[in-house]
C-alpha cells in the first residue's frame, strides 16, 4: 500500500461519491489501481469561498509505477481545480472533481462535490489594527472592524467573501508605500461598509500609491463620503493609481469615486453607481478612461458626472455613458490631443465654463440621427455657457450629428462654436442653436466647411461675423 498525499482546496456542504476502479492486471510496468480513499473531510464543511480545508487521497496500487494523476472540473462556473488538486469554489452547485491516473488514463476518480457558498457572519468581526507595515490576507469569508483611522504601508490582499465594517468617520488609507489586491467574485464579492449603513456614516478608502497593482474587482463599497477632504466613498489622490472592474459604489454622502488631477484610472469597466448624491468627480484626463458599459445613473441625488475642467493628457475616446458629463462653473476643458465622442455622449455646462481645442489638438465628435452627441448648457438659456473654441487646423476637427446650445456668454468669443484665425472645422447635419450671439463666429482666416445643417435662435445671427 502506498499513500500519496493530495491536497484539495474547496469550500461545499455535503457531497457523496463513488469510486469504481476497473481494470485488467497491468503489464508492462503499468499499475492497476484498486481503490481510492479521501480522508480528511471535516465535519463541518459549510464554508465561504477560497477557504480551505486539507485532504488527502489513500491509493491502492500494483505494478509500483507512478501514481500522479491530471485534475479535471466538470464546470468551472461552480469550481475550478489546479494540477495540485486545489479546489476553489466559485458558485453555488454540483460539480464533479476528477483524478486521471498519468500512467493509465482509463483509470480515474471522479467526486461530485455540491458548493453552498456561506454569508459572511459579522456577530464577532475581527479588529484591523491601525498601521499594516507587513504584507497581510484577510481570509475569504471574514469579517473585520477598522476601529481607527487603517494606514496601509505594504500589500494588503482581501479576499473573496470578506466584509469590512469602518466605524464612524474613519477612513482606510493605502499610503504610497503600500498596495491593495481586493478582488472578489460575483457570487462573493468583497464588501466595504459602514459599521451603520447610513451615507456618510464614515469617510473613505483613500488610494495614494501609484502603483498598478492597486486593483478594486468585484467590491461594494457604500456609507462613506463624509470627509470633505476626501470625498468620496473611494478618493483617489493626485499620484494614486488604481483598476475598477465590477465593483458597486453606493450610498455616498458626496461622491461614490472621486479622481483627483492627476490620479490614474488604469482599467475601468462595468461598475455601478447607486444612491450616492454624485456618481463620480473626475477631470478632462479621465473622461477617456471611462467606460459605456457601467451605470452610472442608478438612484443617484444628481443625475451626471461632475468634470471639473483640466486638460487631455492622451488621445482618446469620450464615451456616451448614461449620465451626461457635467462641466462645472467656469472651468475649461483644454483638448491638447485628438479626442473622438461616441454617438450619444452628452455634455453639459454650467455657467462660464467652455471647451477648447488647442493647436495641438483636435475633436472628432460623430454622432447618428437618431443618437446626437450634444454640447449644451446645464440652463436651457442663451448664454448659460461660453462657447467651444477650435484653434486648430486639424482635418480631424469634424462635427456631424451634432447638437450645440444655449452657449455664447463670452464676448470674446461670441458663439456657440468659436473659430480662431487659424482654426478649422467640418461641420454637417448639425443643429446649432439658441446661442446668446452667433451659431457659429468664424476670425478672419478661420476655415468653417459645413453643409446640412440647421441654424435656429441664435441672437446675432447664426454664422458670424
Amino acid at each position: 500500500m502506498k499513500r500519496v498525499p493530495r491536497r484539495l482546496f474547496y469550500m461545499l456542504l455535503g457531497f457523496s461519491f463513488m469510486l469504481a476502479a476497473c481494470s485488467s492486471p497491468g503489464t508492462g510496468g503499468v499499475p492497476t489501481v484498486t481503490s481510492v480513499t479521501i480522508t480528511g473531510v471535516p465535519a463541518s464543511s459549510q464554508l465561504a469561498a477560497g477557504a480551505t480545508v486539507d485532504l488527502g487521497a489513500t491509493v491502492s496500487v500494483s505494478g509500483g509505477a507512478s501514481q500522479e494523476v491530471d485534475w479535471s472540473s466538470s464546470d468551472t462556473a461552480v469550481a475550478t481545480v489546479n494540477n495540485d488538486g486545489v479546489v476553489t469554489a466559485v458558485a453555488t452547485g454540483t460539480v464533479d472533481i476528477t483524478a486521471t491516473s498519468q500512467a493509465d488514463a482509463t483509470k480515474s476518480d471522479t467526486v461530485t462535490l455540491t458548493i453552498v457558498l456561506t454569508t459572511t457572519d459579522c456577530s464577532n468581526p475581527e479588529e484591523l489594527p491601525s498601521t499594516i507595515n507587513d504584507d497581510t490576507t484577510l481570509n475569504a469569508g471574514r469579517c473585520y472592524r477598522a476601529v481607527s483611522i487603517v494606514d496601509v504601508n505594504a500589500e494588503l490582499t482581501i479576499q473573496p467573501g470578506v466584509t469590512i465594517l469602518v466605524d464612524a468617520d474613519k477612513r482606510i488609507d493605502v499610503e504610497s508605500k503600500g498596495h491593495l489586491i481586493a478582488v472578489g467574485t460575483a457570487s462573493q464579492p468583497i464588501v466595504i461598509k459602514g459599521a451603520t449603513s447610513s451615507a456618510g456614516f464614515w469617510g473613505t478608502l483613500r488610494i495614494l500609491s501609484g502603483t498598478v497593482v492597486n486593483r478594486l474587482e468585484n467590491v461594494i463599497i457604500s456609507d462613506g463620503g463624509n470627509n470633505t477632504s476626501y470625498p468620496g466613498n473611494v478618493w483617489v489622490s493626485s499620484s494614486g493609481k488604481v483598476s475598477i472592474k465590477n465593483s458597486t459604489f453606493s450610498n455616498s454622502a458626496r461622491y461614490g469615486l472621486y479622481v483627483s488631477s492627476g490620479g490614474q484610472l488604469e482599467s475601468f469597466s462595468g461598475n455601478s453607481f447607486s444612491k450616492n448624491n454624485i456618481a463620480m468627480y473626475l477631470r478632462a484626463e479621465h473622461m477617456g478612461s471611462l467606460d459605456n458599459a457601467s451605470v452610472y445613473n442608478d438612484g443617484n441625488a444628481e443625475n451626471y458626472l461632475d468634470v471639473d475642467g483640466g486638460a487631455t493628457v492622451a488621445s482618446g475616446t469620450w464615451p456616451a455613458t448614461n449620465a451626461p458629463f457635467r462641466v462645472l462653473d467656469g472651468k475649461i476643458i483644454d483638448i491638447n490631443h485628438d479626442i473622438s465622442v461616441e454617438a450619444g455622449a452628452r455634455i453639459e455646462f454650467e455657467g462660464g465654463s467652455r471647451m477648447d481645442v488647442e493647436t495641438a489638438g483636435s475633436l472628432k465628435a460623430v454622432g447618428t440621427a437618431a443618437s446626437r452627441v450634444v454640447f449644451t448648457g446645464t440652463a436651457t438659456i442663451p448664454g448659460a455657457w461660453d462657447t467651444i473654441r477650435v484653434m486648430s487646423d486639424d482635418v480631424n476637427n469634424v462635427f456631424d450629428f451634432v447638437e450645440v446650445s444655449y452657449g455664447g456668454d463670452n464676448t470674446s468669443y461670441p458663439g456657440n462654436i468659436w473659430l480662431s484665425s487659424s482654426g478649422r472645422l467640418n461641420l454637417t447635419n448639425s443643429v446649432i442653436s439658441n446661442s446668446k450671439q452667433f451659431g457659429v463666429y468664424v476670425a478672419s482666416t478661420g476655415e468653417l466647411i459645413q453643409s446640412g445643417n440647421t441654424f435656429a435662435a441664435n441672437t446675432s445671427g447664426d454664422i458670424g461675423p
